[in-house]
């Protein structure tokens, strides 16, 4: 890894020297958006979304809701933002990104009460657009600033780039199938999560990952900062502990660094193995829990 994106990369989480996070949700009064966000166009998008659902919308009482979401949505960001975008992604797949994508997503939604945009980048299975549809067609409440939308293309920068002004968050749900997808979301990223479970098999794709991730750092003009997160985790066996120790004092060849050698930047809060998050799909949980602890950490 260079010595100058290493800069922008910390290698612990909630270190004194570690880089600067952008604020998330900066407004930007000076600056217009690029494409101002109206009702019209708005429900346009709505009706699109329907159009190609897998559990579609019925009942006009289910119309008149979501259009009047995406209204309120539409007055909320009638000032220009500067978003703050987050990439939940690894090489990988199944491990834990679209919940974790789901649950940081509703903290910028709920606790800081920002318009937030979660987009599902994953080509393949692209399981947090179906965790709305379900939560929609079970008659959750959906959080009116929160839009999710499917957008598993590689132009996802251009895309996230034209939708900063309009919102104050942006999640990426960047699926472990395109690894094109996955360098292009972090290009545009202030920071990059990577879920991991504490097993050997999920943390041999790390060193990809990081590689990837170095190589769209090159490109981020926002100095993005990257933070592996352990997922899955269960105290009642060693496998935690063991995960943390290989992490932070990696054998050559199995860290980051010109050597392969050096620790990842790992977050000190831990998301545990609890039936809570693994149960949570299709519903809008109301108690964030450990990735509201895990967001105030690194952002503070």
């Amino acid at each position: 890894m260079s010595a100058s994106v290493l800069a922008c990369i910390p290698r612990r989480a909630a270190r004194p020297n570690d880089p600067p996070i952008h604020h998330p949700g900066r407004r930007c009064p000076a600056r217009a958006p690029p494409h101002a966000a109206t009702p019209e166009a708005c429900v346009d998008v709505v009706d699109s979304r329907q159009v190609n659902a897998p559990f579609p919308v019925s009942g006009d009482q289910a119309h008149v809701n979501e259009n009047t979401r995406i209204k309120t949505l539409a007055a909320a960001t009638a000032h220009a933002w500067d978003a703050f975008v987050i990439v939940v992604g690894m090489l990988k797949g199944g491990t834990g990104k679209t919940t974790s994508a789901w649950f940081i997503a509703l903290y910028y939604a709920v606790v800081l009460d920002l318009p937030t945009l979660l987009l599902d980048a994953d080509a393949t299975s692209q399981s947090a657009y179906d965790w709305f549809k379900v939560a929609q067609a079970e008659g959750f409440d959906i959080p009116a600033n929160l839009v999710v939308e499917r957008y598993p293309f590689d132009d996802i920068a251009e895309y996230i780039r034209a939708k900063r002004a309009e919102f104050g968050a942006i999640v990426v749900d960047a699926g472990g199938g395109s690894a094109k997808l996955f360098h292009e979301a972090v290009t545009e990223a202030n920071l990059l999560l990577v879920p991991v479970a504490p097993t050997k098999i999920e943390r041999r794709k790390l060193v990809a990952t990081f590689d990837e991730a170095e190589r769209a750092a090159a490109r981020n003009e926002r100095d993005v900062t990257a933070h592996v997160v352990l997922v899955k985790a269960d105290d009642r066996t060693s496998l935690p502990r063991n995960a943390k120790d290989k992490l932070l004092e990696p054998e050559k060849g199995e860290g980051i660094g010109p050597d392969r050698d050096e620790p990842f930047p790992l977050a000190e809060t831990v998301i545990h193995s609890w039936v809570h998050y693994m149960e949570a799909f299709g519903e809008i949980p109301t108690e964030l829990s450990e990735y509201a602890e895990l967001m105030k950490e690194l952002t503070a």
